[in-house]
């Protein structure tokens, strides 16, 4: 017997609700599993409607349970809602194949798919304070929490819980990240990772096992929409400023005193955008660094054709990067300052949302695309 196969049609249209405003689910009853649409950022509003495609169907709906739709409120991150504007009907095929939602669109771009409109379930590697966050996250928005692996049970890699995810997120050192990937990999899961300071040593074999070996990892060393948008400024400003050789760069981070490694991998993503963007410049030097103590080490010196990065330790400072052009007029800076960590914790649920139904090795110039 075939699956079962719905035709809904979703009419969307903007109403004017501030950014941030409380969201309202949209619960819409489905062969398997209610369709939980909170997805948080911008709000819309959508009405949903079955068209019956055969006579059959009518018997077909009644055996789903699909027999009535409403209108409601319901939220999008603004990712999505870029790729709606101007849509007036959109047509989704949900069948209940193995008990999964499967999406076909006639007019949206892959990105939307269908784990925008499931609970996924959600591995977590490493459980610190992110791990935490991106469990409340996760949850929130309707998702499940399948494993959680740690230093002290690292034995679960094995289990069928962990098999068992569609994705795992990942956020742990430069000394464990690569064997957290290749654990995932050999069980079939792909990876979400915020992890920094291993590429330098297993970079291109991660590059290979993605291109050559048929894996997935979404990598990021910043998953916060901020500073996607302040990467996007520090390329443009950077293309400016090739332009007025007057003008000497470098740049500075700062973050909490438990930070290990340094620069900050997020500071090196934005050094080697910098760097391709204006010319003058052609490698990234450590520079000073200020310990948590307040002891400095490294030196301001280097050549003209190097970028100094500046690195200081202090408290619990979540994260501030700052692109410095000096000259003997005056001083642009541009400075991205998290507040806390749940800006990146929240892109990293949406990286492994996007990550679900894609493949490969994929970044935050995949998700958003300025």
């Amino acid at each position: 017997m075939q699956d079962d196969v719905v035709i809904m049609y979703v009419f969307v249209m903007t109403v004017d609700v501030p950014v941030g405003g409380s969201s309202v689910n949209l619960d819409v009853a489905h062969p398997c599993r209610p369709v939980q649409f909170d997805f948080g950022v911008e709000k819309v509003r959508a009405g949903v409607s079955v068209e019956c495609s055969r006579v059959d169907d009518l018997y077909r709906l009644a055996v789903c349970g699909l027999q009535r739709f409403e209108w409601k409120e319901f939220v999008f991150p603004d990712v999505v809602q870029q790729l709606f504007h101007g849509a007036r009907a959109e047509k989704f095929i949900f069948t209940n194949k193995s008990n999964e939602i499967q999406v076909k669109s006639l007019s949206l771009r892959e990105k939307i798919s269908a784990y925008y409109l499931k609970n996924m379930k959600i591995a977590l590697i490493g459980y610190g304070k992110m791990g935490h966050m991106i469990e409340q996250i996760a949850l929130e928005r309707g998702h499940e929490i399948v494993s959680i692996i740690d230093i002290d049970n690292r034995e679960d890699f094995a289990s069928e819980a962990f098999r068992s995810a569609d994705v795992a997120i990942e956020f742990t050192t430069p000394q464990t990240a690569y064997d957290n990937y290749l654990q995932a990999f050999a069980a079939g899961v792909k990876v979400v990772s915020g992890s920094t300071g291993w590429i330098p040593e297993h970079g291109e074999e991660v590059r290979r096992l993605c291109r050559e070996e048929g894996h997935t990892l979404f990598w990021s060393s910043n998953f916060s929409l901020g500073v996607a948008i302040f990467g996007a400024v520090n390329r443009y400003l950077a293309h400016i400023m090739s332009g007025f050789p007057a003008y000497d760069v470098r740049m500075e981070e700062v973050h909490h005193v438990h930070k290990l490694d340094a620069p900050s991998g997020t500071a090196i993503t934005l050094a080697e955008d910098l760097i391709h963007a204006i010319g003058r410049k052609d490698k990234w030097v450590k520079g000073t660094f200020t310990a948590p103590d307040g002891t400095v080490s490294g030196t301001e010196a280097c050549a003209a054709n190097e970028l100094r990065v500046d690195s200081i330790r202090r408290g619990e400072v979540p994260g501030i990067h700052s692109v410095v052009y000096d000259s003997e007029a005056d001083c642009i800076t541009i400075t991205h300052d998290a507040h806390n960590r749940k800006g990146f914790a929240l892109g990293a649920v949406l990286a492994a949302e996007y990550t679900a139904t894609h493949e490969g090795l994929l970044t935050m110039d995949d998700l958003f695309q300025f």
